[in-house]
């Protein structure tokens, strides 16, 4: 008969309210049947039942089971539980409206404050109670009703510290008139939840209902066949098909395809007919009944097949009783056609309708569009006449200006061109007399390009592996080094790879020095003042450049902990750190400290990393570190990670005090701060303070403004 959800925040009178209202629908004149479903039916502890969302999840499965299987049109049921969460209260109205019952929610409208001073008070007392963690959790997770919401409607709000909790509170007896009251046609203040298709269950039919109907409606050709035998192709008059059953008139002769057509599609319409319309035949004799009308509409009308669907419709609904005769409309038009005007005449007045209604649209949207299409321009086709026509006289032109010349086709490199890379030609800048090292670096007037070419990709070339995996491991093919190449080299970060027959691996902790890619990291943040690697974005640093990067082991790292870093290495023609950091989809480029400038524009990296990248620093009276200096942002910083050094008292020990003397000596020339040293890790910081610039003896000069301006590549100077 109807659903109550008690809703409400812990704590606020819920159970009482719950008794109260089944107190006072039993002693109502209905005398109503009433049952509570709630934790304590079940034996439920309520600390337990919310002390996880997997307990309070299967306790509201609980609990909706049961008012799956209690509800009906017979007795009332009270759902007395938080029922805090408004999808769960949607799913219990959707129980509702599927039993087709009333449904209403009474909220215990009571502040926190109260509400957790009562909950004290209930631990003095022993009674049942809210644990402090578990109400906390509860208050802050209560999604108050809305009566504006169709599962929230109606509400009925009970003020429990107000007005407190009785039988004759005014809430409650509110509910209990809506709950009882009885409902006619003309009610408008009570709402009896109606099943939809959705909601309502599948009509059951007989095992053999199918086979009955089809033996009924081939009962009904039969006799119409026969009958037509005897009569010899002539009209006949009522035929009669069974006692009950209407007797059908033939003027003229139906075919047995035609009858099989129109007893298919009878078939069909029955199994198709919706939960929400009138219920189909459900014996042989109404299926016959049905038929036969159909069967005369058929024959009066000439219907069509969707005026047969429609016929078959008008046929259910005025045998199930839902087609009203005694409306007005029908009331005026028995004037003219009786108080019981036949079937065949409402049908044809109603297909009259629908046809003017189509005709009258029809012609009414071919106007509009005639109307629209002659007051408005055709400017689509206009500009695509143009732009077509433009296009014939461009390639007028074309083939003009080209004469009887064609393009000619590319050929393939040779293998030769394989390693080409534009700019950078050693034998050429060799015999242009370029020595010390200038002849790996960038020049763009010795290396000739000669004719154009396409270059093939390796004989055995295949697809990169998908990020993240394509960092680690690459195809060996794809790449221009050998076995020979990769034992012979002298990087460590080289000797820890793992050559396979057609792979090389770049295991995570492939070392760099000390123990590892990620130590070495760790190891580097700790010495700037950090606690780890992964806090470099908070610190500030972001953008890295690592130098003579190897093949990328450290700027893989630096990629997964969401840094960007660049690559930079010296031309290789074989063997290339940049082709194998770009292999393992690392941003890398060829770029030498010889004698130019880096490509990138002034204070754009937040820190430069060199481990072992072989450039001698103090050379050249240091214009390696004035351009690191252009490229660092202030604040940034400079790692330095020199050889293991040999034991004391060798000649490389004694060198590498020497280096590290004139690099501290030029460092404090342009105001970088040695912040840390540990092992053979050093760390420059750039300053931040301008002042120090012009606070400088002996300091070299500051660029002029313009200095940015200068095209890259530009040679270095100190």
């Amino acid at each position: 008969m109807a659903l109550i959800v008690i809703c409400g925040q812990p704590s606020s009178g819920k159970s009482l309210a719950a008794t109260c209202l089944a107190e006072a629908l039993k002693e109502s004149e209905a005398k109503e049947t009433v049952r509570i479903i709630d934790e304590a039916s079940f034996h439920l502890d309520r600390n337990q039942s919310y002390a996880s969302m997997p307990a309070e999840k299967n306790l509201r499965g609980v609990l909706r089971s049961e008012v799956d299987r209690s509800v009906s049109k017979d007795n009332i049921i009270i759902v007395d539980s938080l029922n805090s969460i408004k999808g769960y209260r949607y799913e219990l109205w959707c129980l509702a409206r599927a039993a087709g019952i009333r449904y209403c929610v009474l909220y215990c409208d009571l502040e926190e404050d109260h509400c957790r001073k009562w909950n004290k008070e209930r631990h003095e007392k022993g009674e049942a109670a809210y644990d402090d963690k578990i109400f906390e959790d509860l208050v802050r997770r209560f999604e108050k009703p809305d009566r504006r919401n169709r599962w929230d409607s109606p509400l009925f709000e009970l003020c429990p510290y107000k007005d407190g909790i009785e039988n004759s509170s005014a809430a409650i007896l509110d509910a209990v008139a809506y709950l009882t009251k009885k409902v006619d046609s003309k009610s408008r203040d009570v709402k009896i939840l109606q099943p939809t298709i959705a909601t309502q269950n599948t009509r059951f039919s007989e095992a053999n209902s199918l086979y009955e109907l089809d033996r009924a409606t081939q009962e009904v050709i039969n006799a119409i066949v026969e009958a037509q035998s005897k009569a010899l192709g002539g009209p006949m008059n009522g035929i009669s098909l069974g006692q009950g059953l209407p007797n059908i008139s033939i003027s003229r002769s139906v075919g047995l395809p035609e009858l099989r057509r129109l007893r298919r599609t009878f078939i069909k319409l029955t199994g198709q007919t919706s939960l929400s319309g009138p219920p189909p035949p459900s014996d042989a004799e109404s299926a016959k009944r049905i038929f036969c009308e159909l069967l005369i509409c058929n024959q009066e009308l000439k219907l069509g097949c969707g005026d047969l669907v429609l016929a078959f419709l008008v046929i259910l609904f005025r045998r199930s009783g839902n087609l009203d005769m005694r409306s007005p409309w029908f009331n005026k038009l028995s004037v003219f056609l009786g108080r019981g005007p036949p079937l065949s005449w409402l049908l044809l007045c109603f297909l009259s309708i629908v046809a003017l209604i189509a005709v009258l649209g029809s012609s009414t949207s071919n106007t509009l569009d005639f109307v629209t299409s002659s007051s408005k321009p055709d400017i689509y086709s206009s500009y695509r006449r143009l732009k077509e026509q433009a296009a014939v006289d461009y390639l007028e032109l074309r083939t003009l200006s080209l004469g009887t010349t064609r393009p000619k086709e590319l050929d393939l490199c040779g293998k030769e061109r394989e390693n080409f890379v534009p700019c950078y030609n050693v034998s050429a800048n060799l015999l242009a007399g370029f020595k010390e090292g200038e002849e790996f670096d960038r020049h763009c007037g010795m290396s000739g390009l000669g004719d154009r070419c396409l270059v093939r990709p390796p004989k055995d070339y295949k697809i990169p592996l998908r990020w993240p995996a394509g960092r680690d491991v690459i195809w060996s093919a794809n790449v221009k080094i050998t076995k020979d190449q990769f034992l012979s080299s002298g990087s460590m970060t080289k000797r820890l790879m793992l050559l396979e027959e057609n792979q090389i691996a770049f295991h995570s902790e492939d070392g760099l020095v000390f123990d590892g890619v990620k130590d070495y990291s760790r190891q580097i943040a700790e010495m700037i003042g950090l606690g780890t690697d992964s806090e470099f974005l908070q610190a500030g640093v972001q953008s890295v450049l690592d130098v003579g990067c190897g093949f990328g082991s450290f700027g893989a790292h630096l990629v997964s902990l969401k840094l960007m870093a660049v690559c930079v290495a010296v031309y290789e023609a074989t063997g290339s750190q940049v082709q194998l950091a770009l292999e393992r989809g690392l941003p890398a480029m060829i770029g030498n400290f010889i004698s130019r400038q880096l490509p990138y524009p002034s204070l754009s990296f937040d820190m430069v990393h060199c481990a072992q990248c072989g450039i001698i620093w103090d050379k050249k009276e240091g214009i390696f570190l004035i351009e690191v200096d252009r490229l660092l942002k202030p604040g940034g910083y400079f790692v330095l990670t020199s050889p293991e050094s040999k034991p004391r008292g060798s000649s490389s020990s004694r060198k590498n005090k020497n280096l590290l003397k004139v690099m501290e000596e030029f460092t404090e020339k342009i105001c970088w701060s040695l912040i840390a040293q540990q092992d053979e890790t050093f760390i420059w910081q750039k300053t931040v303070d301008a002042h120090c610039y012009t606070s400088r003896k002996h300091g070299l000069p500051l660029c002029k403004e313009e200095h940015d301006a200068v095209p890259y590549y530009h040679p270095l100077v100190s």
